[in-house]
């Protein structure tokens, strides 16, 4: 493993079980990059399940090899300016994923929930955001995008929706 500038990158700490005096097992080490991955180590490197916390505030939490995601998991992104929390689910390959990317506003049913396709680590392709919609008890309504250029294209298409009538 080395940095952008070339140097390797090495361990600054490691607090964990050892095997013949190296990182195996259960363990937290942190890397002269900043990063630092709790979980699994097997041969003085990370490599299973874990959490992967990087210096820009993304956070991985799932399978690695190496410093890279690698495998089922979910990479947290930092929230944006308005403090919604977006977070990326699914298969990753060297860091790269394929499978959906969801926003949130808040953890709550009525909260704002975007969910978009990742394909080759790129979201695109066919998306949802949710909105309140009126009346009662506050029907949550889905817009349909389709990424283009890297921003949501609204269908001006009619929904299907249906209604069991109330027995009032």
């Amino acid at each position: 493993m080395s940095m952008t500038n070339g140097d390797p990158i090495r361990a600054i700490y490691y607090h964990g079980e050892i095997v013949n005096e190296g990182a195996e097992g259960y363990g937290t080490m942190k890397f002269s990059n900043g990063v630092e991955f709790t979980g699994m180590f097997k041969d003085d490197a990370p490599v299973g399940p874990g959490v992967l916390t990087n210096p820009d505030g993304t956070m991985f939490v799932g399978n690695v090899s190496g410093l890279s995601p690698h495998g089922f998991g979910v990479m947290f992104h930092k929230k944006t300016g308005v403090g919604n929390q977006p977070f990326s689910l699914g298969n990753f390959v060297n860091g790269v994923a394929d499978g959906f990317q969801i926003t949130l506003s808040d953890i709550h049913r009525t909260a704002r929930k975007d969910i978009v396709e990742i394909i080759n680590g790129v979201v695109s392709g066919k998306g949802m955001r949710t909105s309140i919609g009126p009346g009662t008890p506050n029907p949550i309504v889905p817009h349909i995008f389709e990424m283009v250029d890297g921003e949501p294209v609204f269908s001006k298409e009619d929904l299907f929706k249906f209604e069991i009538p109330s027995d009032d």
